[in-house]
C-alpha cells in the first residue's frame, strides 16, 4: 500500500503509469490479465475466430451444422432421390414392359 499510494499520489488527469513508459510491451500484456481471457475465448468458448476458423463450444457447432448439412443431409436426400428413382423405374416398368407381355 505504501508504494501505491507513493507511486499514485500526484496523479491526475494527464497521468501515465510509470511502468507504460517504462515498458509498454510488459504494460501491455499486464493491464490484458496476461491474455487469459482472450485465450479463452479463443480456445474454449469460439466467441473469437481464428482467422476463419473458430474453435471451442461454438466452433464445435459450426462444425456439427455443417455435418449435418453436408453429410447427414446429403445421404437422407439421396436415399430419398434412390427411391423415388427406383419407384418410377418400376411403375415404367409395370406400366410398358409388363402390360405389353401379358
Amino acid at each position: 500500500m505504501g508504494i501505491a499510494a507513493r507511486t499514485y499520489r500526484n496523479a491526475g488527469r494527464d497521468y501515465s503509469e510509470p511502468i507504460a513508459v517504462k515498458a509498454p510491451p510488459l504494460y501491455r500484456v499486464l493491464y490484458h490479465k496476461w491474455f487469459v481471457d482472450e485465450a479463452y475465448d479463443y480456445i474454449f468458448t469460439g466467441r473469437r475466430k481464428l482467422g476463419d476458423i473458430r474453435l471451442g463450444a461454438m466452433g464445435a457447432g459450426e462444425a456439427s451444422s455443417w455435418f449435418d448439412e453436408r453429410v447427414i443431409d446429403g445421404t437422407v436426400n439421396g436415399a430419398g432421390w434412390s427411391t423415388r428413382a427406383a419407384g418410377t423405374l418400376s411403375k415404367w416398368w409395370d406400366t410398358w414392359i409388363m402390360t405389353a407381355c401379358w
